[in-house]
């Protein structure tokens, strides 16, 4: 009696030191400032300002990776929590999807281990907790990126038939990331059909539910002459011009979705930088499966067989489809081949599957990435705005800015969140520009009369001639008098009034 409450607390214990560092591997950039902060972050805070400083609801929150189609408000509504907390810091961003996503594992080995035991459930929690994919996804704030914690919960649903939860789970996804959710559909559907509980009241209800999630977006396509139907219904037909589409044979696009997946599979399950390592793996997953056929585990047959047909529902799906097949379209899915694995491996022996546990932990913690000093880093951005505050002198100054994605959204949030909190003031000419808002107009080029103004100029590695000529056709006045370069690229000059 007493070695079996030793033997519990030391579990316990030992789950504590493992979320205290798999929360510090998460949490470093946020400690030390290396907060990736782009187009996207950028944009994201905005929208989250106008909602919960400028207290604007709007219907839609930010654009997709399609032209036209637009994502449901619940992003910017999850990120409005962060936000008020912190006063607008973009790191508590990287905090609360670092909770989420440790809140999220800490459930997902209590349910695995209710299904399957201990070593299953240990050995998906210690990949879920330092697993490259999962560690990068809490640190780069993006809508799609909640998907590869929360997809588990959507299998749990189907699995035990609580059509409910997963419905609500669906209208999340379509919050989230839409390519990915529209696939999600067909097994749930798959799943409905061959349960027959075609009167199933909860079925039904969570129909409604989902359909409440996309009221929103709804309303906003009515009012804006069904701008995200017609634009999806283009993007189904893989005619959107923002797919880069190469017009690529079905049998061709057969190969390479193929390849897409086995390629995610090995960087999301068998991230192993010794290949021996991934063979062992494969052969112990493979030997676990033999075990489990044999005899005939109902438990892990039925969720084995469910996993292909959900990997099979998106490899079909992505495979009709003749666009490009983005990393955040298939955000959700490292959770499958992890399953396809741990599942098998935790039928074989302990010893084995304590093995296993060390190998993932140890090559997890050895491939947590140092950030990198770049032009995305936050306190790159603010070394930059230290500059151009303290240069000025205390002088009213205007502020432009090169950028490759045109939009200037990271600069102008940064001026608001960094500049106006630590020096009081703003650029004369600075505003929040958002045209899909309907929210300020494009900033106008400089007039010749500005006494003082800096040219914030980002490096563009595509067409690296831009910056030129933007200085050539858009700036036009001023007179240089320094020129200072930043970490990533980043150059800012100083320029006053020609004489």
């Amino acid at each position: 009696m007493i070695f079996l409450t030793v033997m519990r607390i030391s579990k316990v214990l030992l789950i504590i030191v493992l979320f205290v560092l798999a929360a510090y591997v998460r949490l470093l950039p946020a400690f030390s400032g290396n907060v990736h902060f782009s187009f996207d972050q950028g944009l994201d805070m905005i929208m989250t300002k106008q909602l919960v400083v400028d207290h604007k609801i709007n219907l839609i929150s930010r654009y997709s990776g399609l032209q036209g189609v637009l994502m449901g408000p619940v992003w910017t509504w999850t990120l409005a929590i962060p936000f008020a907390a912190s006063g607008g810091n973009p790191a508590a961003n990287i905090v609360f999807l670092s909770a989420l996503c440790l809140g999220s594992a800490l459930l997902m080995f209590f349910l695995l281990r209710w299904e399957f035991g201990w070593p299953t459930a240990f050995l998906t929690l210690i990949i879920a907790l330092f697993s490259p994919q999962f560690v990068s996804n809490s640190q780069v704030v993006l809508s799609p990126n909640p998907l590869t914690f929360l997809f588990f919960f959507y299998l749990w649903g189907i699995n035990k038939k609580n059509w409910l939860l997963t419905w609500v789970l669906v209208g999340i996804f379509f919050q989230l990331e839409l390519a990915f959710a529209i696939i999600t559909l067909f097994p749930l559907l798959i799943y409905f059909f061959l349960s027959k509980q075609f009167k199933s009241k909860r079925f039904w209800l969570g129909v409604g539910v989902f359909g409440l999630t996309l009221l929103p977006q709804a309303v906003f396509d009515l009012r804006h002459n069904f701008l995200i139907t017609k634009s999806l219904l283009t993007f189904l037909s893989g005619n959107d011009s923002s797919l880069y589409k190469e017009g690529v044979p079905l049998v061709r696009r057969f190969g390479e979705r193929l390849a897409t997946f086995r390629e995610d599979f090995a960087a999301m399950a068998l991230y192993f930088q010794v290949g021996v390592l991934s063979l062992i793996t494969l052969i112990a997953a493979g030997g676990g499966w033999w075990k489990v056929k044999v005899k005939h585990l109902s438990r892990e047959i039925v969720w084995g067989k469910m996993l292909l047909i959900v990997l099979g529902c998106f490899f079909i799906g992505f495979t009709l489809y003749p666009g490009s097949l983005w990393g955040w379209y298939r955000a959700g899915l490292p959770v499958v081949y992890i399953l396809l694995l741990t599942i098998p491996i935790g039928r074989t022996s302990k010893i084995l599957v304590a093995g296993f546990v060390l190998a993932f932990l140890a090559q997890g913690l050895l491939l947590v990435n140092t950030p990198q000093t770049s032009g995305s880093n936050l306190s790159v951005q603010e070394r930059v705005l230290d500059y151009v505050y303290t240069s000025s002198s205390g002088q009213n100054f205007f502020s432009f800015v090169y950028t490759p994605p045109v939009y200037d959204y990271i600069w102008q949030y940064d001026y608001w969140w960094y500049g106006r909190q630590k020096y009081g003031r703003l650029p004369d000419n600075w505003q929040m520009s958002v045209p899909l808002l309907g929210v300020g107009t494009q900033s106008p080029g400089p007039t010749g009369q500005e006494k003082l103004m800096y040219l914030i100029i980002e490096p563009d590695f595509e067409r690296p001639w831009a910056p030129a000529g933007w200085l050539e056709t858009y700036i036009k006045s001023g007179r240089p008098i320094s020129r200072q370069t930043f970490p990533g690229g980043i150059v800012v000059e100083k320029r006053v009034a020609a004489l």
